[in-house]
């Protein structure tokens, strides 16, 4: 069984690169202008100069984190004999665990959830509180803790649904 090694997609992220640049722009925009935005719901008042500074602070640090995603060459997600790792969560599944494969569609981004025999050891297993909470909250609405978001990575959900369902000996049409 040939390992599958999956890196970041380098044009998925250079497009939202493009997107965060477009926002610091935005901001940079927004500090030239004097006008205040009222929100009346909050009871909060709020100048373009101050949403400007945010959007350029917050935009910024993006920015800086997709171009140092865009020269990490290590593989995201690893595909081998003993299973599935998920470097981005920093979890490994392993074949003999996987029950089911399903699919959550949430503002048009698909979500391939990942059910196992033996959820909780997963979460325990995880040494990073908020990786702990982030998995416990994904078990408690969607019955399983291991999803994996293909958005960001060079591989679609449905080849990523074949190539696990080829691994775990699922049927064709297991989802």
């Amino acid at each position: 069984m040939e390992e599958i090694l999956i890196p970041f997609s380098k044009k998925k992220l250079r497009l939202i690169l493009c997107v965060a640049l477009a926002f610091v722009a935005a901001g940079i925009f927004c500090t030239t202008l004097q006008d205040s935005l009222y929100f009346s719901d909050f009871n909060l008042t709020v100048t373009y100069k101050q949403l400007g500074y945010f959007f350029i602070s917050f935009f910024s640090i993006a920015a800086i984190i997709l171009v140092y995603k865009m020269w990490d060459k290590s593989p995201k997600l690893i595909i081998d004999k003993l299973g599935i790792t998920d470097k981005t969560g920093n979890t490994e599944i392993f074949w003999r665990d996987i029950t089911k494969l399903s699919v959550f569609t949430t503002h048009g981004q698909r979500m391939l959830m990942i059910h196992v025999t033996n959820p909780q050891e997963y979460i325990d297993r995880q040494t990073k509180t908020i990786n702990r909470k982030s998995m416990w909250v994904n078990y408690k609405m969607h019955g399983t803790p291991l999803s994996i978001n293909t958005n960001t990575l060079d591989i679609s959900t449905d080849e990523l649904i074949k190539i696990i369902n080829e691994r775990c000996n699922f049927p064709a049409a297991a989802l």
